[in-house]
């Protein structure tokens, strides 16, 4: 509710009851912006990541959610630690 300005996320609940899809997803017409808990998602749609809403709703069942380094970090790392054990190679060569 916190993400959602106070008021309560309403849930994807069509006229029919579509399996797999009823009161397990967000519905599109309350934010506008698409997410990962939307029933549909358009062809060529690119989601950087869940919406606040959807945090908020996965911080309330329970999920604990913590940051997850950027793959760039670990690129780095690991070429920070080639170069190291290309220069002791070297060292041991003279």
């Amino acid at each position: 509710m916190a993400a959602n300005s106070g008021a309560d996320v309403k849930l994807y609940a069509p006229s029919s009851f579509e399996a797999g899809s009823t009161y397990s997803h967000i519905d599109p017409s309350q934010t506008g912006a698409g997410g990962i808990l939307f029933p549909t998602l358009s062809d060529n749609t690119f989601y950087a990541g869940p919406t606040a809403v959807e945090l908020g709703m996965m911080r309330d069942m329970g999920w604990s959610l913590t940051a997850v380094p950027e793959p760039s970090t670990y690129a780095l790392l690991f070429g920070a630690s080639a170069l190291a054990v290309v220069m002791v190679r070297r060292r041991r060569r003279v």
